[in-house]
């Protein structure tokens, strides 16, 4: 993701308002500041629905900041101060009148290391779908966490010990497990920092799926034209280090 400058003429063009209008989250000159540290500086980003954008950089450059602004998880550091205009589907994130647990059910988020809740496995997946009110009984709950810890590619692995606890998993299926409680609220955007650095080869493809199903069944749908040979366009930004 190239950092603009103040200029940032482009963002006046009548092609940048359009682009921004058909963005799901668009960015315009964000900064992060930690304190008396400019962590962030100028970002201009639009992110389309039903694409996988990648942000690509060295180590502590900003990736993980920036993708921590979109769901507020920066609120969660006393310091951190978050300037500039950032939204979803055209409203501002940072709005006072933003219900930030609503928020974070849009957007969810899998971090790089694993950070399951001290339940079990089951409720672990359920947890978001049972505060949401997304079940209306036990047998659909049921059926979204099964759903989801397929698609996470770890039903296999826990089917027959549901209620043991998840901190009790491997890291690389406390990982899954997280993106399967990711998933299990059906969130409009996910964000994922490094999510398979701890994963095998096999873990990480059945990642990958994930990733690429939405879109895929956008294309079956016939609703938005995918590209090369079906998979979805993943446009890769680069954050250049501070300074």
């Amino acid at each position: 993701m190239a950092q603009s400058s103040a200029a940032a003429a482009v963002v006046s063009t009548p092609a940048a308002e359009t682009e921004r209008r058909l963005a799901k989250v668009s960015a315009r000159d964000v900064n992060v500041y930690y304190g008396e540290k400019h962590a962030l500086k100028h970002v201009d980003l639009d992110i389309r629905a039903n694409e996988v954008t990648a942000l690509i950089g060295p180590s502590g450059c900003g990736k993980s900041t920036f993708l921590r602004c979109i769901n507020r998880m920066n609120d969660l550091i006393d310091i951190a101060q978050v300037n500039g205009s950032l939204t979803l589907d055209g409203d501002d994130i940072y709005d006072k009148k933003v219900d930030v647990v609503q928020l974070r059910a849009r957007v969810g988020m899998v971090f790089q290391k694993p950070n399951p809740f001290p339940k079990s496995i089951y409720d672990n997946v359920g947890y978001g779908p049972r505060i949401h009110g997304m079940a209306k009984d036990q047998t659909e709950l049921d059926e979204i966490v099964m759903t989801s810890l397929e698609k996470a590619g770890l039903l296999a692995e826990v089917k027959d010990r549901l209620d043991e606890p998840g901190t009790g998993l491997s890291g690389g299926q406390q990982q899954r497990l997280c993106i399967a409680r990711a998933i299990a609220v059906s969130p409009e955007v996910i964000l994922m920092d490094e999510p398979c650095s701890a994963l095998d080869p096999i873990a990480t493809a059945k990642v990958e799926e994930l990733i690429d199903e939405p879109a895929r069944e956008l294309h079956h749908r016939h609703r938005h034209p995918l590209h090369a040979a079906g998979r979805p366009r993943i446009p890769a930004h680069r954050l250049l280090p501070p300074g």
